[in-house]
């Protein structure tokens, strides 16, 4: 489970929409698959937040900051 929750992270890097998939995807993992579990949970969020953590990394070590500024933009409407 992890893995594929991190491929939705790593799309979500490019295309922030990608993310309302999240919430289809565990409803369906837990209803259809009946892989429901705290750990399935647990390992979909880490998933999901993996490829942020090396996001944050990159940025942090190149001190590029412009670079999460637009990431905020672009979250931005997504939140609204």
């Amino acid at each position: 489970m992890f893995y594929a929750f991190a491929m939705l992270g790593i799309a979500s890097t490019q295309f922030v929409q990608i993310l309302y998939f999240l919430p289809i995807a565990l409803v369906l993992l837990f209803t259809n698959i009946l892989a429901g579990t705290a750990r399935t949970l647990c390992a979909a969020l880490m998933g999901v937040l993996t490829p942020y953590w090396f996001v944050e990394a990159i940025v942090y070590m190149q001190t590029s900051w412009m670079l999460l500024l637009v990431m905020c933009k672009v979250f931005g409407p997504l939140l609204l």
